[in-house]
């Protein structure tokens, strides 16, 4: 669908601008590029590899192999051998769904999200580019009011996300697919067509047939963009307060948990606060989506107010610590019990990055795992160190703190600097605090 009155193919000067408006790039910039042979994100590689090759640079294509359909391991490797043909680097990241779960689709999306950041990081790229153009701006405006959205999902795609490990930038979020397509047809390239895309199974399907209704009655997708753009900037402006608030009142220890200063964080304003709060429970609590706007509402009441006790929401508590202090940390339940490979890195709890070195030859080697501290490995500590510990890290906090085990017990917890003795002589475990998502993000718009 596309309210765009002529189909015009981009050209590389019209190109050039949109990227600048995404700036700053290397001077001979790297970029990865989401590519799955459609013709969105074949429009876009193709732009991409001649911007690229003007400054010098290089281009990464991805192509996740989704295993939805028989015949998406034939498409990623007719991809790939565009590609070789292109001269254009590429790989092909394999995921394959578990039986039995339902919402594939959204699952198969967060997976490949996943998987294109990770190959990004891998490769040493610090630039991710997706295809989303306007009518898919227009299609996740509708996809989120439609589930009751609040102002961060209604503000809908930005042009450039900052991950942890990675940029997004969305190039084409301003032009409709129309004009990708007729960028396609004018240098004779085909393109892979997805049946999904035609499947009234899927909530998007039907929502691209109710914009070419909302069209023809005057609602076109390009109002609904400059809805969600203007959302956007007021969006921006809350997570430039929400940056603002967390630097003065909240402090991050590298044990996994925050300290919050409760009158500076009252000062803010409640939309601030709750954008605030929101962050830090997906740093802390390593959950994939934010909280509720009502239960964010009333986590934030609580932080702020005079009520005794603890809350909890999105696996974090909070702890009053006096009149002027709230702790906020990681809550008991639901932490993993994790098996682990000596010299593989591997990650806990969404939150830890892990590296476990190989242990001498007269070490134990038998089965290790990676679960919380608790009771037990605080008591397996020696006195002089649990004194010490005491004054560094609370005790919600402590006992939180994820330690490695084998069959005789607590063999590390380095936040705590306990390693034990048979394993002393060996190269350090590392449980770094890592969160999948920075505490602070500022929506950019263009």
């Amino acid at each position: 669908m596309s309210d765009c009155p002529h189909s015009d193919g981009i050209e590389a000067e019209e190109f050039a601008a949109l990227m600048a408006r995404l700036a700053p790039f290397e001077p001979r910039p790297r970029l990865a590029v989401g590519l799955s042979g459609g013709a969105d994100s074949l429009a876009l590689t193709l732009l991409l590899k001649d911007w690229v090759e003007q400054r010098q640079g290089c281009l990464l294509a991805l192509t996740v192999d989704h295993g939805l359909r028989a015949d998406s391991g034939a498409e990623a490797r007719s991809v790939g051998a565009l590609c070789a043909s292109l001269g254009i680097g590429h790989r092909t990241l394999v995921w394959r769904p578990e039986q039995g779960k339902g919402a594939v689709q959204a699952r198969a999306r967060e997976a490949r999200y996943a998987l294109l950041t990770e190959a990004s990081r891998e490769a040493g790229i610090f630039h991710l580019a997706l295809a989303h153009h306007r009518d898919d701006q227009a299609e996740t405006f509708l996809f989120r009011l439609g589930r009751s959205s609040g102002l961060i999902g209604l503000s809908a795609m930005p042009a450039v996300r900052c991950l942890a490990a990675v940029r997004l930038v969305r190039p084409l979020l301003g032009l409709p697919g129309a004009r990708l397509r007729a960028t396609l047809r004018s240098r004779g390239v085909e393109w892979i067509e997805d049946p999904s895309n035609l499947n009234p199974a899927f909530a998007r399907t039907r929502l691209r047939r109710l914009q070419e209704k909302m069209t023809c009655d005057g609602l076109s997708g390009a109002r609904l963009c400059r809805a969600a753009h203007g959302l956007g900037e007021h969006r921006r402006e809350m997570e430039r307060e929400a940056a603002c608030l967390i630097a003065a009142a909240v402090r991050l220890h590298p044990q996994g948990h925050a300290t919050l200063d409760r009158p500076a964080f009252a000062r803010g304003g409640g939309e601030a606060r709750a954008l605030a709060l929101s962050s830090l429970l997906g740093a802390l609590g390593g959950a994939r989506h934010p909280p509720g706007r009502d239960a964010l509402g009333r986590f934030a009441d609580y932080v702020v107010g005079d009520g005794a006790g603890a809350s909890t929401l999105a696996g974090v508590r909070a702890v009053r610590r006096g009149a002027e202090s709230v702790l906020l940390v990681r809550e008991e339940r639901h932490l993993e019990k994790m098996g682990v490979v000596c010299g593989a890195p591997a990650r806990w709890d969404n939150r830890f990055d892990v590296h476990v070195p190989r242990p001498r030859k007269e070490a134990p080697t038998g089965k290790l795992w990676l679960g919380p501290l608790g009771e037990d490995g605080w008591t397996a500590l020696p006195a002089g160190l649990r004194a010490t510990a005491r004054q560094v890290c609370p005790w919600p906090a402590r006992v939180v703190l994820p330690a490695l085990w084998d069959e005789l017990g607590l063999i590390s917890q380095p936040h705590l600097g306990y390693v034990r003795e048979d394993w002393s002589a060996m190269a350090r475990v590392e449980l770094i605090f890592r969160p999948r998502r920075p505490l602070t993000r500022l929506f950019t718009l263009v």
